[in-house]
């Protein structure tokens, strides 16, 4: 079986996938650490707001990253590539936040119904469905070095 540069697209998009699921687990500590501090200090007032931080964590991210002039996560610059819109628009922060909803909102019967990880397997251009429902492309920068 041959590999296809959409087949390396896939891989550089998974490694990049992980790259920031790293930094947003560091990002939600460092938020949760200071809110913790800082509920000590206030009694708890804010007890409830642990609830909010991965969410807005996520969110946040994806809205800034995204929806910046490199429209690329760190994990895609570090992979070296973004997304763009098929209409050949920019991604807004409104765009990153409708996509990255997109994502997370089909993420868990995805991966229950395994057609998240089955699904680029199948197609020719190894799209992903929240990518297909959005209208997004993949815009390679270059290769890795």
């Amino acid at each position: 079986m041959e590999i296809t540069g959409y087949d390396r697209q896939l891989i550089r998009r998974f490694i990049a996938s992980i790259i920031d699921i790293v930094i947003v687990l560091n990002l939600s500590l460092l938020v949760f650490l200071s809110i913790k501090i800082i509920n000590f200090f206030i009694l708890n007032l804010f007890y409830t707001s642990y609830y909010f931080i991965i969410p807005v964590v996520i969110s946040s991210y994806f809205i800034l990253t995204l929806g910046g002039k490199k429209q690329a996560t760190y994990g895609m610059m570090i992979m070296n590539f973004n997304l763009c819109l098929k209409k050949g628009d920019n991604f807004t922060k409104k765009h990153a936040f409708i996509h990255s909803f997109l994502f997370f909102a089909i993420l868990p019967l995805g991966v229950i119904t395994l057609t998240y990880f089955i699904y680029p397997l199948l197609n020719d251009k190894r799209a992903c469905i929240h990518d297909l429902l959005y209208k997004v492309r993949f815009k390679d920068l270059g290769e890795i070095s």
